[in-house]
This record gives structure tokens, C-alpha cells and sequence, in this order.
């Protein structure tokens, strides 16, 4: 599944964020907490936390359509203070129990640097292996990634979704 797919598929909120902390969430999952910056899609409050399940194993098919098998490990992921972070994630209003505030989930584990675009990832490989609309992503600023996330957006807007999760 490509970024674009991943996207227009389950995202219920595109947000930008700034990284506040990490926590253990019970045995085998992680509480990621952000302070939102600015909402692309969605309605997500001032402060939410992204919860995460360590380890999780994954068929991937890439962009090429070769299948590949990566261990994607959300407890190796890097959040920085003070960087900007790009993320579609899924609206989680009962994930697990017992969480705090605003729950969400990211999206194959997608995570755009703002501030270090080489350093965004999905399923914890670089995007680059799983985004296709740009012939050089070396060469993608902040300006023309956000443009093409809100054209995502309009798709989805317009879509009419019935989906379970946007509602």
C-alpha cells in the first residue's frame, strides 16, 4: 500500500504536531503524546496521544509491486522536541480503555519530518520507498508535500465515505 492509498484509505484526521513525550502503555504498547499545531483533516484537539502496538509484523507491498515482508518496529521510532511532525492517523474513540484524552492511531506507521523530510517513514522504511506521485523526493519541500496531503484531503472530503472510521 502506497502513502497515497494508506491515506485516502483510513485517515480521519491529518494533523501537524510537535512531539511532547513517550510512555509504556500497558505491556506491549506505547502512548505517544503530541501538542497539535495546525488540522488538515479532521477535528483533533490542542493535545492528543497516539497509542501503538510494539512489534507489529506486516506484509508491505511497495510502489514497485514487489511483495516484501518488513518488521516494523514502532519502538525504534524517533521523536524529536521541537520538530514538526506531518501525520495521518485513525480516530481511535474507544481503542483500548484506560487511555487519556483524544486516542488516535498512525496510519502504517507513517511519519513526515516537516523540519528533516529525509527522515519522514512508513512501515519504518524511508517514505520514499512507498510514495510514487514525486519523481525525486529528494527534491520535496514542506509547501509541495502539504499541497499534495490537501489535495488527499479534498478526495476524501468529497468522497461521501460511509466508512465506519470517519464517521
Amino acid at each position: 500500500m502506497t502513502f497515497k492509498e494508506a491515506v485516502l484509505e483510513f485517515a480521519t484526521d491529518v494533523v501537524i504536531v510537535e512531539y511532547v513525550a513517550t510512555r509504556p502503555f500497558g505491556a506491549s504498547a506505547l502512548e505517544i503524546e503530541f501538542r497539535v499545531l495546525d488540522r488538515i483533516l479532521g477535528y483533533a484537539p490542542d493535545q492528543i496521544f497516539v497509542y501503538h502496538v510494539l512489534n507489529a509484523h506486516i506484509d508491505v507491498v511497495d510502489i514497485s509491486g514487489e511483495a516484501l515482508f518488513v518488521d516494523y518496529i514502532p519502538d525504534d521510532l524517533e521523536f524529536h522536541h521541537g520538530v514538526r511532525y506531518l501525520m495521518p492517523l485513525i480516530n481511535r474513540r474507544n481503542p483500548l480503555g484506560y487511555t487519556q484524552g483524544a486516542a488516535y492511531a498512525l496510519i502504517r506507521n507513517a511519519i513526515i519530518a516537516l523540519d528533516d523530510l529525509e527522515e519522514s517513514v512508513m512501515y519504518s522504511e524511508n517514505l520514499s520507498r512507498h510514495i510514487e506521485e514525486f519523481e525525486d523526493v529528494g527534491k520535496l519541500t514542506e509547501e509541495i508535500l502539504i499541497s499534495f496531503i490537501n489535495e488527499l484531503v479534498k478526495d476524501i472530503e468529497g468522497s461521501n465515505c460511509t466508512c465506519s472510521n470517519r464517521k
